[in-house]
């Protein structure tokens, strides 16, 4: 049997959904044997929360000790000679960021430089990081993409990917606008994600 497929979340894409899908990160699913997936974060997403007041401030619950222990756990661990190349990929990155005249953080280049190497998808809604990850070739999937999958592998229910919707809308956290949201939500799983 392969690997799973790994999908590898942004920082805003792990505050979304690893307070309402726990455990996130290292859970394998999928219906299929031959059809499997995995959820990691890199470990500099750790690094980042712990800098930015605003962030502990918002996502209180991303200190608590099950979340930090899902995280030390099944986080992405980058050694050796990938090390060098992820080095390699996010200094490339950052400097198309520049061309592009988009603003990356040093976690989101390099969340984007580890899915160049391990050739898996970013999960993230950050449109600055879907600019340069288009222009050089990193699959890149939405939050809602992701869900609709976890839904199809009955790795969670609709009223799941609903519950996690609505309490984006309550926290004002939405990838986009509300109006946009509901469509796109509507694209994905038919219902309005707010009835």
């Amino acid at each position: 049997m392969s690997p799973p497929k790994m999908f590898i979340l942004d920082s805003n894409a792990y505050f979304r959904l690893a307070i309402s899908i726990h455990p996130l990160l290292g859970k394998t699913f999928g219906k299929s044997r031959n059809e499997r997936y995995v959820v990691r974060v890199i470990s500099q997403l750790d690094a980042e929360y712990n800098r930015s007041s605003r962030l502990q401030h918002k996502f209180n619950w991303v200190g608590k000790k099950k979340y930090k222990d899902n995280r030390q756990a099944e986080q992405l661990k980058i050694v050796g000679k990938q090390r060098a190349l992820v080095e390699q990929a996010r200094s490339f990155i950052l400097s198309e960021e520049k061309l592009q005249r988009c603003n990356l953080s040093l976690v989101d280049a390099t969340a984007l430089a580890v899915g160049f190497v391990k050739q898996q998808p970013v999960v993230t809604d950050d449109k600055d990081m879907c600019t340069v990850a288009s222009t050089l070739g990193i699959e890149v999937w939405s939050l809602l993409q992701l869900l609709k999958l976890m839904m199809d592998e009955e790795h969670i229910a609709l009223d799941k990917t609903k519950e996690i919707a609505q309490m984006l809308d309550y926290e004002n956290d939405l990838p986009c606008g509300r109006t946009k949201f509901i469509k796109q939500f509507k694209q994905f799983f038919g219902t309005d994600p707010f009835d």
